[in-house]
């Protein structure tokens, strides 16, 4: 049996402004790309709203704030609620409801980021530059 190449996980967040309305988002991991992650916002009837960032980033926000791009996750603003993180996406220029912050278990994050490290170990991240050219040059001709 071939060991896994990517992880997908299901994972919900809730609008800091709207905590009673929980969205369902896809955060996915692959081999090919050991440094990335993808969290995918998957509404029907809309485009699918996608933003990639650092596997390490989420690492980092499991213990504090990480982030200084269109990403930023960091521990709950109140420290007796260490159960949560915020995620903030601040930018997205097809949508007028972006930036946006939502509250995500720590949970969650911390199994995503325990599946991807045992996929990809730190220090075992390899990009295979030679493969990567080869599908693009296939994907032109």
């Amino acid at each position: 049996m071939k060991a896994p190449r990517e992880y997908t996980q299901g994972i919900t967040l809730w609008p800091i402004d709207r905590p009673d309305y929980p969205m369902a988002v896809v955060l996915a991991y692959k081999v090919a790309d050991p440094y990335a992650v993808q969290l995918a916002f998957v509404v029907p009837g809309q485009d699918t709203r996608v933003w990639t960032f650092s596997r390490g980033l989420l690492a980092d926000a499991l213990y504090a704030a990480a982030g200084e791009g269109d990403v930023r996750i960091g521990p709950h603003e109140d420290e007796d609620v260490q159960d949560y993180l915020v995620i903030s996406l601040v930018r997205d220029e097809n949508s007028r409801r972006w930036p946006a912050q939502f509250y995500v278990t720590r949970e969650a994050i911390e199994k995503a980021v325990d599946r991807m490290y045992a996929l990809v170990p730190m220090g075992r991240e390899h990009v295979d530059v030679d493969q990567a050219i080869d599908r693009i040059l296939s994907e032109v001709s």
